[in-house]
């Protein structure tokens, strides 16, 4: 199942924050608190921050790369 916009919403909103990982499991416990299956992967989660060209520096930090686009 793909991710709805509101999903998309949060991604973006926490992508400063969580990993990749933690976001998919947060998303997939949202789902089932709803009463869905299907589960939300990490890379659902990277796949969305891409198409919102939302980078991630490298490493394990949650740090957003804000460095600007030329």
């Amino acid at each position: 199942m793909k991710l709805s916009e509101q999903e998309h919403k949060y991604v973006s909103k926490m992508a400063n924050i969580l990993t990749d990982p933690q976001i998919a499991d947060e998303l997939t416990r949202i789902r089932i608190d709803l009463g869905m299956k299907d589960k939300v992967t990490a890379k659902q989660v990277l796949c969305s921050r891409h198409n919102q060209n939302i980078k991630k520096k490298r490493g394990r930090s949650c740090q957003i790369d804000k460095k600007k686009e030329n």
